[in-house]
């Protein structure tokens, strides 16, 4: 954790929720943001491995060969752009 600072806040039940004590660090707790970019990135891993997976399973079938040179020529073509 950036230092160990984490924003809070203590409410007080017995006094009608009044806040007691509150700290907040603004921009230095980036947890969220960083956090976001980590999962989409995960996401991405994991959609990829998934075909992976699926190619390999489909290695075998009879079509595979035009399967293979259609996943090609699209990768090409937005290589392009």
């Amino acid at each position: 954790m950036e230092a160990e600072k984490v924003n809070y806040i203590v409410i007080d039940k017995r006094n009608n929720y009044e806040v007691d004590e509150e700290e907040n660090y603004k921009n230095l707790n980036n947890y969220k943001k960083i956090y976001e970019k980590a999962k989409q990135c995960v996401n991405y891993k994991n959609r990829i491995e998934n075909i992976n997976k699926n190619l390999l399973e489909m290695m075998n079938q009879k079509n595979f060969r035009k399967i293979l040179g259609e996943i090609e020529n699209i990768i090409n073509e937005r290589r392009e752009i």
